[in-house]
C-alpha cells in the first residue's frame, strides 16, 4: 500500500535512528500495534517505554524537525508491530486538510517541550548527584 504497511521488527532491531535527515513528504512515521519499543537518547539512554497504540516518528515526518530526536528500538523481549505511515500520505493528507494540521503542530511542540524537559532533567541529576556521589567514592576520587 502507497500510504501504509504493517512492518514486523525483530527483538532489539533498531526501528528509527537519532539523528537521521527528515525530510516533510519524505519521512514515515509509527503506530506501534504490538509489542513495546523503547525511546533512546543519543547515546543510548532510556527515554520512555512505548505501548501498543502509541507513535513515534511524528516531528520528523510532518516537518516539525531536520532530524530525528530520538532513536527508537524494539524491546529485547519479543517482535513488534507498526503501521508505517508513509512520507507521501502524510503530505497528501495535510495538503488536504491544513487546519487539522495546525492543530496537530500544537500538540506536538507540548510533546517536544516535554521531551526537552525529561532530557534537562536527567542531566541535572547527572551533574547534581551522581557526579559529585562517584567523584567521592575510592574508584573516582580526583576524577
Amino acid at each position: 500500500c502507497p500510504r501504509a504497511n504493517i512492518v514486523l521488527f525483530p527483538p532489539g532491531s533498531l526501528i528509527m535512528e537519532s539523528g537521521k535527515k527528515c525530510e516533510f513528504g519524505v519521512a514515515d512515521f509509527y503506530v506501534l500495534l504490538g509489542g513495546s519499543v523503547q525511546a533512546e537518547g543519543t547515546i543510548g539512554t532510556h527515554l520512555a517505554s512505548l505501548r501498543r497504540g502509541h507513535t513515534f516518528g511524528e516531528m520528523g515526518a510532518f516537518g516539525l524537525t531536520a532530524t530525528r530526536t530520538a532513536s527508537a528500538r524494539a524491546s529485547p523481549l519479543g517482535l513488534v508491530a507498526c503501521a508505517v505511515i508513509r512520507g507521501p500520505a502524510i503530505q497528501q493528507a495535510v495538503e488536504m486538510r491544513p487546519s487539522a494540521f495546525s492543530s496537530m503542530v500544537a500538540t506536538f511542540e507540548a510533546q517536544e517541550d516535554k521531551n526537552h524537559g525529561t532530557l534537562a532533567r536527567r542531566r541535572a541529576w547527572l551533574n547534581g548527584t551522581a557526579v559529585p556521589g562517584l567523584a567521592r567514592t575510592k574508584l573516582f576520587a580526583g576524577c
